[in-house]
């Protein structure tokens, strides 16, 4: 037969399975490839030599890291750098800098109360035993402390940082030129956790000041003047747990999941203020039941800290902060009022004749008047004083309320401009002895089980949690809504989360929630507030609380919002949803149905639009997600299978999607390599490249960027005999080609600048040969020492990295056979046309395979090319191809860094032998 010109037009179409190679038949087949490495394929065809990784920073300590992304706006990121033991954020690629100052904070540990001083209302509690423990009075009431610190002129314009650990509670904080000032940081809530923030003296004098507003401890464990040098805020994770991390984000609040502890928070409250807290809500979620019906429980106190006593051993020591709630009958307990226009918690009064009399008790010591008051519009409006009962001494006595058959609420304490000093102990009595019907209510809210409970025996439901287990039938606790008495109970239920229970491995917004999933269970925050699970909020936005209910669900791997919400377990993929219409999920229009079971990896899944990707059981492929309409639910479809070995014995550990200039999903391997999927469906574009280094990459982290999406690896190199981890950035493809820093290196360094053959800034390369770029040309190859080079000629740009080789080797190439198929006849490429765009003169090798490769022609248009000779744009007559006769012909192409190369189509000459 004649040769045949056979046309590669587009590169798009990537890598394929060995298994797929005699699939000829498929118009797709012929612009596949068995080998693309390096190549970057665009969607409209074309492939380049991928751009270099340009080196930011080290880990912290060398360390294995997970990089979460931190996007508050397109243009306003940061990395959070996960490590063992730490976090580390990360701005434009590089750790957050405290400066050196001489500033310091005197007893910042609080061995004793030098160089502090408390205030606020009369009656709070303030110890210093190297830990402060601040307790507020009274309902509504207040205690601080503060401090100073001088600062010398010369740091007083320099940037500060303080470090605050704060270990239970809820500490307000300010920071002001001023006691009590607020002009440095404003009044601020720090939670459980460790917080640096950043201010700015200017001034001889800073003022600190801690607040507590609850009667309940709040404790600080320290309070410094951060150290020079990169921050980073201490966590509680391992290696192996941080690729279990999940994440999402609202606002300056990222929320993590991991099913090892308890969630937590990373807090921006400033673009230098960072904070890593203990995500804690204080309401729920609990069970539906109580885990022991046996056990009652009583609380010492109804609001602060006591403890919580069970009638037979329950408590264990994994309880230590699980929260309870408890309905505790009747109404007893005590409370302190110590402020003006403050009022004990109202209680709810119904029943008849004598069942509707209270006791009052009035104790402490206090000046002012206090006045009993009740209303017979809710808990929260329409109070009145009640005749006579106004006292301004210490009092015991009762008062018969007559309205029978009515609803009244009822309460005691300080009209405004009626308290002077001290602290009034108040108690209402009511109901104690079950007769009476009586129950007091939170933010107006009771549940219709409760309204049930309460018509027998009287009380509320309060929630408290457990801060250390004493024994198995006692354990301290923190009243977080009041409880009414201390008779024992047995209508209690447990939290949830605990280390008893387990805690949720998922995390995700939907629909103004904030979903959990852990177990076989799903949580929905009540709407809008993404904190709360508040069982006395009713109708739609109340919390939701479902479990699976079917299948072999031992994890949840992951949550995905898309237009609904889809759960990923290891046995099925699941959809949530509400009605045929789609409404908005509530606790009542909440079903669950399977759409696939592939199963999950523990590997979190990615969000494209309205659609998905996630990992298969197995780690070996890459499915997605996309609703289809005859189902009218979503469906999951194999995204590798032309490829199904691809990622064979090497499983996907980690996907993150860039989607600019092309929709891209990187799979980070487990062997260090990286399968590049660029994925447009309504392209029918679905190919698989391969992005290999000299070393290893270990994660993944995408940022959104204003030409293309910022892409950050973290690469474990050995460097010099050493082995590095370092946090690197692909350059974007308009910083490679006919440019003056050709950014084609791997961990590269830039220079720009005057005149100079040496470059410095190397010592992450230390030891190691090194390509160099500058004058616009490639000058060679170098070894560093002593952190830097000297290059063959002096220039004032340059880009300096670890070389990096492109690979591609097509399907098989069986084209113009007579008497049918060409598969398994001879054949061979004679000849060969390229069109190229960018590409260095030396930036294309072409062979049969890749141990016989010639470079593109010396001479072209009959004159030679000049070594460096660079194409904006090649489209010349076809050259001679070394093939051989072969039952195989294929065609490879390699590049090498720095050498730019963008292949924009090929054409291969094809003799085929019919008759062998």
């Amino acid at each position: 037969m004649p040769p045949i010109h056979a046309p590669l037009q587009a590169f798009n179409r990537g890598e394929v399975g060995p298994e797929s190679l005699a699939r000829i038949d498929l118009d797709r087949m012929r612009l596949s490839a068995e080998t693309q490495i390096n190549w970057l394929p665009r969607t409209l065809g074309a492939m380049r030599l991928r751009p270099g990784l340009g080196y930011t920073a080290t880990t912290k300590d060398n360390a294995f890291a997970v990089n979460i992304p931190f996007i508050f706006s397109a243009t306003d990121t940061a990395l959070l750098e996960c490590t063992p033991g730490y976090m580390r954020p990360m701005l434009d690629g590089a750790p957050i800098t405290r400066a050196s100052v001489s500033t310091s904070i005197s007893n910042g540990t609080f061995s004793s109360s030098t160089g502090w001083t408390s205030g606020g209302d009369a009656g709070g509690t303030v110890t210093y035993t190297g830990v402060l423990t601040m307790a507020a009075p009274s309902i509504d009431s207040s205690v601080t402390v503060t401090g100073s610190t001088s600062v010398s002129g010369g740091d007083q314009a320099t940037e500060h940082a303080v470090r605050v650990v704060v270990e239970r509670g809820v500490v307000r904080f300010r920071v002001g030129t001023t006691s009590g000032g607020t002009d440095l940081i404003a009044s601020t809530d720090l939670a459980r956790g460790v917080h640096s923030l950043a201010f700015t003296p200017n001034a001889a004098t800073v003022y600190f000041q801690f607040e507590c507003l609850l009667p309940r401890q709040a404790k600080v464990t320290s309070i410094a003047i951060e150290a020079a040098g990169e921050l980073a805020l201490e966590a509680d994770w391992d290696a192996t747990e941080l690729r279990l991390l999940r994440w999402s984000q609202s606002g300056d609040v990222i929320f993590l999941a991991e099913k090892s502890y308890q969630q937590r928070k990373i807090e921006r409250r400033a673009t230098r203020s960072w904070s890593l807290v203990w995500y804690e809500p204080e309401d729920g979620p609990f069970q539906g039941y109580p885990s022991d019906r046996r056990v009652k429980l009583s609380t010492s106190v109804g609001t602060g800290n006591g403890t919580l006593t069970a009638s037979r051993p329950f408590f264990k020591s994994t309880h230590v902060g699980a929260l309870f709630r408890v309905f505790t009958p009747g109404y007893n307990h005590s409370f302190n009022i110590s402020t003006d226009n403050t009022f004990s918690p109202p209680i709810r009064v119904t029943g008849v004749g004598t069942a509707r009399t209270i006791s009052i008790a009035v104790g402490g010591t206090w000046a002012g008047t206090v006045t009993l008051q009740e209303s017979y519009d809710s808990e929260d409006t329409g109070f009145s004083d009640v005749s006579g009962k106004t006292f301004t001494s210490n009092t015991t006595t009762t008062y018969a309320n007559t309205s029978d058959n009515s609803v009244t609420w009822m309460r005691i304490g300080f009209k405004s401009g009626e308290y002077t000093s001290g602290t009034a102990t108040v108690t209402l009595t009511f109901g104690a002895g079950g007769s009476a019907a009586a129950t007091t209510t939170r933010r107006g809210k009771t549940s219709s089980s409760e309204t049930s409970r309460s018509a027998s025996s009287g009380g509320s439901a309060g929630v408290c949690r457990i801060l250390t287990v004493t024994n198995a039938t006692t354990a301290t606790m923190e009243v977080l809504s009041f409880f009414s008495s201390n008779l024992p109970s047995a209508d209690w239920y447990e939290g949830e989360w605990s280390d008893t229970q387990g805690w949720p491995s998922s995390v995700t917004f939907h629909e103004g929630r904030l979903f959990w999933g852990g177990r076989d269970r799903v949580w929905g925050s009540v709407s809008d507030a993404y904190s709360s699970f508040d069982p006395e909020v009713e109708g739609d936005a109340g919390p939701i609380q479902r479990s699976i209910g079917f299948g072999p669900v031992a994890i949840i791997n992951w949550l995905l919002p898309l237009a609904r919400l889809m759960i990923g377990s290891e046995s099925s993929e699941v959809s949530i949803r509400s009605s045929s219409f789609d409404e908005p999920l509530t606790p009542t229009n909440f079903t669950m149905k399977d759409v696939s079971t592939y199963g999950s990896a523990r590997v979190a899944a990615q969000k494209i639009d309205q659609n998905g990707v996630f990992v298969d059981r197995g780690k070996q492929r890459l499915m997605g997600l996309a609703y289809k309409i005859e189902n009218n639910d979503f469906h999951a479809r194999d995204l590798t299978l032309l490829n199904p070995n691809l990622n064979l014995n090497n499983p996907i550990v980690q996907v993150v999607v860039q989607r600019q200039p092309d929709t891209r999903i990187h799979c980070i391997r487990d062997d260090g390599t990286v399968a590049v999927l660029v994925y447009e469906p309504d392209e029918e574009v679905i190919c698989w490249w391969r992005i290999e280094t000299d070393g290893d990459i270990e994660s993944a982290a995408v940022l959104p960027g204003e030409a293309e999406d910022e892409v950050y690896y973290t690469v474990k190199r050995v460097i010099n005999g050493v082995t590095k981890r370092y946090l690197e950035k692909f350059a974007r493809e308009d910083e490679t080609g006919d440019v003056v820093l050709n950014k084609m290196a791997d961990s590269f360094i830039t220079y720009t600048g005057a005149s100079t053959a040496t470059i410095t800034g190397l010592t992450h390369l230390e030891g190691e040969t090194v390509v160099a770029w500058g004058n616009s040309a490639d000058l060679g190859t170098y070894t560093v020492a002593s952190g830097q080079i000297t290059l063959s000629e002096a220039v004032t740009n340059a880009v300096v990295g670890l070389g990096y080789q492109a690979t591609y080797k097509s399907t098989k190439l069986a084209y113009g056979a007579a008497m049918g198929t060409a598969l398994t006849q001879r054949k061979r490429i004679d000849r060969l046309g390229v069109v190229l765009h960018e590409t260095h003169k030396a930036g294309l090798q072409y062979g049969p395979d890749f141990d016989n490769l010639d470079d593109l022609p010396l001479i072209e248009d009959g004159v030679e090319t000049a070594s460096t000779e660079f194409w904006p744009h090649y489209d010349k007559a076809m050259f001679e191809f070394n093939g051989v006769w072969d039952t195989d012909a294929r065609l490879c192409l390699v590049a090498n860094a720095p050498k730019p190369c963008t292949l924009l189509g090929v054409v291969v000459s094809m003799a085929t032998h019919d008759k062998g």
